[in-house]
């Protein structure tokens, strides 16, 4: 089963996904919980998962023309391409990638930012400390890394996931071996990589 379900997080969360009934081995239903999942752009997949479940593939990420860690700046992609301008990962306003200036009509040649952990150094129209708003060079990090040179290594939110079977009481011996030999290769993990 592929679902797209919108999920909106202000701050780190708890998610839940609940199955349907299996009557034969006396499931009712069964929860996946996952605590303290980030607000970033990630994709939670495990190895493997239990029965009835056969893949399980969460990916989170923020809705068209909206950025930020929180998911909170609004930025209109297509309209900013209009006009030689990209929406940075922040949200803000800049020039195409690998170039900047007021005309985006200079090259970023790379050392300009000194991006770590391939970090890309972009373009970004920000308000300095006077109301102005200047061009300014920043890095963009990729996911699992921040700071400003994309130096620091983002700390991790998903905490293993857990399951919890619940069921019929008098079917609770097949049920507990239902789950403890249920567990199967994450499907949609294959597809994933091919």
């Amino acid at each position: 089963m592929l679902t797209n379900i919108p999920v909106t997080f202000r701050r780190p969360a708890t998610v839940l996904i609940t199955s349907g009934a299996v009557e034969k081995f006396g499931l009712k239903f069964e929860t996946i919980r996952s605590e303290r999942w980030d607000t970033r752009v990630m994709t939670i997949s495990p190895e493997r998962i239990h029965l009835p479940f056969s893949g399980f593939v969460i990916d989170i990420k923020c809705n068209r023309n909206w950025y930020g860690p929180y998911c909170d700046q609004y930025c209109n992609n297509e309209l900013a391409e209009t006009v030689n301008r990209r929406c940075t990962d922040s949200g803000a306003l800049g020039c195409p990638l690998y170039s900047y200036g007021p005309k985006c009509d200079q090259r970023i040649h790379g050392p300009e930012c000194e991006c770590e952990n391939k970090g890309v150094c972009v373009s970004s129209f920000l308000k300095n400390s006077t109301g102005v708003t200047v061009d300014e060079l920043v890095c963009e990090c990729p996911y699992g890394y921040m700071g400003k040179r994309c130096e620091q290594k983002e700390y991790e939110y998903a905490a293993p996931i857990t399951v919890e079977m619940h069921g019929i009481q008098r079917k609770s011996d097949l049920m507990e071996q239902f789950y403890n030999q249920s567990l199967v290769v994450n499907e949609l993990n294959v597809f994933r990589w091919i």
